[in-house]
C-alpha cells in the first residue's frame, strides 16, 4: 500500500490510452494521540497516463505531495517542519523494431522528501537503453544520469541473459557507477547468477 487512506481510479483502455489517478487526503494535525490513531502524513496526488499501440509505448506520471506544517508523529524530524510541497514528473517511451527495443526516459521536479529547513531539493535525470533478443539470449545496455541539486550521478550497465526455460535464466551483468561527489567515488560491479521465477 503506497498511502494510508487513499482512493485510486484506473480507467479502461480506450484506443491505446489509459489513465490512473490516486488521491490520499493526508493528515497535518499538531499532535498524534493514542486516541486519534491517525498518523501524520502528507496529502498526495498521483496521475498516470499511458499510450500503447503497435510498437510504441508512451507514459507520463506526476507525483505531488502537499506541504507539511506539523512534524509530529509520522514525520517526527524537526527539519521537516513547514516543509514545502513537492511535485515530480516522469516521462518514458519505448519503441520495438523486431527483436530490438529502444527505451528512453526523463524526470524532473522535486525530491519526494523535502531537504533541510523545509526547502525542496530539485532533481532531474534521463536514461537511454536498448534491449535485443537473439533466440534464448537477451542483451541489455543502459546509461542513466540523475542530478540532485548541484551533484550529478551516472550509471552505465550491461547485461546478458540466457533463458534456460520460461521461468529460469542464467545472467551476467556489469555496472559502472559514479556518484558525482566532489571526491572521486566510482564503483564497478560484476554479477553472475541464476534467476528463477514462479
Amino acid at each position: 500500500t503506497r498511502y494510508s487512506r487513499s482512493v485510486r481510479y484506473d480507467s479502461p483502455v480506450m484506443g491505446g490510452f489509459q489513465v490512473a489517478v490516486l488521491y490520499a487526503a493526508g493528515n497535518d494535525q499538531p499532535a498524534v494521540t493514542a486516541a486519534q490513531q491517525i498518523p501524520n502524513n502528507r496529502q498526495a496526488t498521483e496521475i498516470g497516463l499511458r499510450y500503447a499501440a503497435g510498437p510504441l509505448t508512451l507514459a507520463y506520471a506526476n507525483v505531488a505531495q502537499g506541504a507539511q506544517t506539523n512534524a509530529t508523529g509520522w514525520y517526527s524530524s524537526a527539519t521537516l517542519v513547514n516543509a514545502k510541497s513537492t511535485s515530480a514528473n516522469v516521462y518514458s517511451a519505448s519503441y520495438t523494431m523486431g527483436a530490438t527495443t529502444l527505451h528512453a526516459g526523463m524526470n524532473d521536479g522535486n525530491r519526494l522528501a523535502a531537504g533541510t529547513g523545509g526547502v525542496a531539493v530539485d532533481s532531474k535525470g534521463s536514461n537511454v537503453a536498448i534491449t535485443h533478443n537473439i533466440g534464448a539470449i537477451g542483451l541489455m545496455a543502459g546509461i542513466r544520469s540523475q542530478k540532485v541539486g548541484a551533484v550529478e550521478s551516472k550509471v552505465t550497465g550491461l547485461r546478458a541473459d540466457y533463458n534456460l526455460s520460461k521461468t529460469a535464466a542464467f545472467y551476467i551483468g556489469y555496472e559502472s557507477y559514479d556518484n558525482g561527489a566532489a571526491t572521486a567515488n566510482e564503483t564497478t560491479a560484476t554479477a553472475i547468477g541464476l534467476r528463477k521465477s514462479f
